[in-house]
């Protein structure tokens, strides 16, 4: 495979062109060919940054909820402008028709608090929740005088406003304050008679005030009520699980005690007394930073990653809903992972997750990258079996990528059900989408593991698509395609390196395998050569498109010898250039025309594929109209795929900012075997092949070439035959897309007349 060196073409300084044409041909022992993964096609929706007001540096845990109002909603840490207030993070969501992001909500580090790193979820009343990392302020009076106190975090809800208009601001409620054990402005509500009378704060009261610094959002379990987890409490490295429930003191929260019985509200324990019972530390863990819900059962299952001496690695934890925590998986060996950032219940009643750290291949490299985890069957008390814990994979660190930071998200589709998540480094070191199939595995003694694929790697050139995807991905049904579809950001990368929304489509599309050998280009009679360039909204460098035909393109095999293939021969070869997340996808439309009767004749193209042993036939068009024409996607081993460029059988080279194709339409005037044309020898008729190729970057249609290549008959007065030409390449174009290119595109993706269905390209 042929590849350039890409260029920093979407930034403002350093640029590089990259140029077209000449390019650096690797052997095949550098360049190894890659396989093109189901979820291939990625786009970018925002790069955030751009402005002072937008969102910036989404983290982890960055849960984007989907707001079945045609919007998917999520925080941003960094980023917004609220009155004087900048960079305090944001609340935004997107269009999933168009992409376009609006801030909801700048933050404004003092009411409502800043550092929201938790996203958010959607509970049943159609309500969304947040929590902010720090900030907040809560009232109180001080000899009559309101007076303010300032939190560690804050609890927030809201609804979407149909009628939100950009430029505008929703306000958050405030539900809580995180206190961390500030006790001012409480009344101590218990007292008891002494030789002098005492009064003081209940365990309750004390517990409640102790949460503080929560990095995740609460969860709504099958009792319809929320619960959360807040990271730290009385500034140890402990944590609090709670309850929104509004409590008589006014805070809004309930925690729970997850050591055991509550402290009854006459007992004045210590400090120590109360984190050992009621909050996260020894072998419980420290740091909770999430909580799921199970779907059917009354049980909450998180995680924590601080280090405790009796749970040094983090735990996987599970609670009843009246707080009793148990501990699933303590990851006391490193081999099995450690610093569980996420885990669900699938579908499959297992628990999966994923860690940061651990997990190591070889002694040599003790941190590890990370592991994808399952626990089954869930145990019913505290202990679990050993067989029940299972490493799925232990990350690489380079092609496998490496610290996944994010909880999975599950998506059924027709060839099984998929959990799909992110490691934030690996890869080309910027990171990796990859996904787990679950399957049905048969009984012991010969269980089928769960497989694992990379389904996506950012690419080097950050500002092609992010880099460092920290947050979860969120799975959604498109309802044109009934495709599933992912969203997801990257915490920096991007234009800005302030991060990216981006989408990935083309979830169940079969693996393709690219040719074994890398291709160099020879070409031989530069009859033609047109190039145009093309400005790009967002890119310092215009898209330039260069077009040359009747040049050959020769296979270079992994023994260096060049092998002749005839599909290079006299081709035409279009090169796009400084394209982000580039991609073509080609049609055809063949006539036939009788040049001594001059009329159109009717007819069937057929090629019979004898390397995949398939058939593939198209009817011709009737007339020279634009309306007349049959097109079709050109490609002869199916189905092809509008998700990957052009078809398996033509030369391409695909880079993050520059795609090449090179094709050579056939008319059996090569005796080819395998393809039949229903050419009749000597017959005096003229075959046409018109082409529309569209320049796809960013998932946008921005240019398309048009071409002819047309092969006509010559008739020869001392043999009284006519004799078949030589095909010719006329009628080259290159012009911007037009508005409707995309809905044309779909429209030509349906079934044609091989039968097939291609799945369409979305808006």
């Amino acid at each position: 495979m042929r590849r350039t060196r890409p260029g920093t073409v979407f930034v403002a300084t350093t640029v590089i062109v990259v140029s077209a044409v000449a390019a650096v041909v690797l052997t095949a022992a550098q360049a190894p060919a890659p396989v093109y993964k189901p979820a291939e096609r990625l786009c970018v929706l925002c790069d955030f940054g751009v402005k002072i007001e937008d969102p910036s540096l989404p983290q982890n845990m960055g849960l984007m909820v989907d707001g079945q109002d045609g919007y998917v909603y999520g925080t941003s840490s960094s980023g917004g402008k609220n009155g004087v207030f900048v960079n305090q993070g944001t609340i935004f969501r997107f269009s999933t028709a168009t992409g376009k992001v609006d801030v909801l909500y700048a933050f404004d580090m003092l009411d409502h608090g800043f550092n929201p790193m938790s996203g958010l979820m959607r509970a049943k009343d159609r309500s969304f929740y947040g929590t902010t990392y720090q900030g907040g302020r809560f009232h109180f009076l001080v000899n009559g005088k309101d007076t303010l106190g300032f939190g560690v975090g804050v609890l927030f809800r809201f609804n979407a406003d149909p009628t939100f208009t950009p430029g505008g601001q929703i306000v958050p409620e405030l539900v809580h304050v995180f206190r961390n054990g500030n006790m001012i402005g409480l009344k101590q509500t218990q007292c008891k008679d002494l030789p002098v009378k005492h009064c003081f704060f209940t365990p309750q009261q004390r517990l409640n005030a102790a949460a503080g610094y929560p990095m995740s959002v609460p969860v709504q379990a099958v009792d319809g009520q929320l619960y959360g987890v807040a990271s730290k409490g009385l500034n140890y490295a402990t944590g609090i699980l709670y309850r929104v429930q509004p409590s008589s003191d006014g805070m809004g929260i309930t925690a729970l005690c997850v050591g055991g019985q509550m402290f009854s509200a006459d007992d004045e324990p210590t400090d120590q007394q109360l984190v050992d019972r009621c909050m996260f530390r020894g072998d419980r863990g420290s740091t909770p930073v999430s909580l799921t819900a199970h779907p059917s059962l009354p049980e909450l299952y998180g995680t924590t990653t601080g280090v405790t001496t009796e749970a040094p690695n983090g735990t996987v934890f599970k609670a009843t809903l009246d707080g009793r925590v148990t501990v699933v998986k303590n990851f006391t060996d490193r081999r099995d992972g450690a610093q569980p950032f996420g885990v669900i219940v699938a579908s499959d009643g297992k628990l999966y997750g994923t860690t940061r750290a651990g997990g190591a291949l070889d002694t040599g490299n003790a941190a590890g990258n990370g592991v994808v985890y399952r626990i089954s069957p869930l145990p019913t008390s505290g202990f679990i079996a050993a067989s029940a814990f299972e490493v799925i994979r232990r990350l690489n660190g380079i092609s496998d990528g490496g610290g996944p930071v994010s909880q999975l998200v599950e998506v059924p589709m027709g060839t099984g059900t998929f959990l799909f998540g992110t490691a934030s480094a690996g890869g080309q070191a910027r990171g990796v989408v990859f996904r787990v199939q679950t399957g049905a595995s048969p009984p012991p003694p010969n269980p089928v593991p769960p497989t694992y694929d990379v389904v996506y790697t950012f690419p080097s050139a950050w500002q092609v698509a992010g880099s460092s995807p920290w947050g979860p991905l969120i799975t959604w049904v498109d309802p044109k395609t009934q495709q599933h579809v992912l969203f997801g950001t990257t915490r920096g990368g991007g234009t800005t390196n302030y991060g990216a929304l981006f989408r990935l489509a083309g979830l169940d599309l079969p693996l393709v395998q690219q040719p074994t050998a890398p291709m160099l280009l020879k070409p031989t009679a530069w009859t033609k050569t047109q190039s145009k360039s093309f400005p790009v909204a967002g890119q310092t460098q215009p898209l330039l498109i260069i077009v040359t035909t009747d040049i050959d393109g020769d296979q270079i095999l992994a023994d260096g010898t060049a092998a002749n293939n005839e599909q290079g021969k006299r081709g035409i070869k279009i090169d796009a250039a400084n394209c982000r997340n580039p991609h073509i996808i080609q049609f055809i439309s063949r006539d036939k025309f009788d040049v001594v009767r001059k009329e159109w004749v009717a007819g069937t193209y057929y090629m019979q594929d004898t390397k995949y042993q398939q058939n593939v036939s198209y009817p011709f068009s009737f007339g020279d109209q634009e309306g007349d024409r049959r097109w079709h996607v050109d490609a002869a081993k199916g189905p092809p795929y509008a998700f990957y460029d052009e078809n398996y059988g033509a030369f391409h080279t695909v880079t993050p900012t520059q795609v090449s194709i090179l094709d050579a339409p056939n008319f059996g005037d090569s005796g080819r075997p395998g393809v039949a044309l229903n050419y009749i020898q000597g017959a005096p008729e003229r075959w046409r092949a018109v082409f529309r190729d569209f320049v796809i970057c960013n998932c946008k249609p921005l240019v398309e070439v048009r071409w002819t290549r047309e092969s006509g008959a010559t008739f020869h007065p001392d043999t009284k035959m006519w004799q078949h030409e030589y095909p010719v390449y006329t009628d080259i174009s290159i012009n911007a897309a037009t508005d409707s290119a995309l809905d044309w595109i779909n429209r030509q993706l349906q079934p044609d007349a091989s039968g097939k269905q291609y799945p369409l390209l979305l808006p």
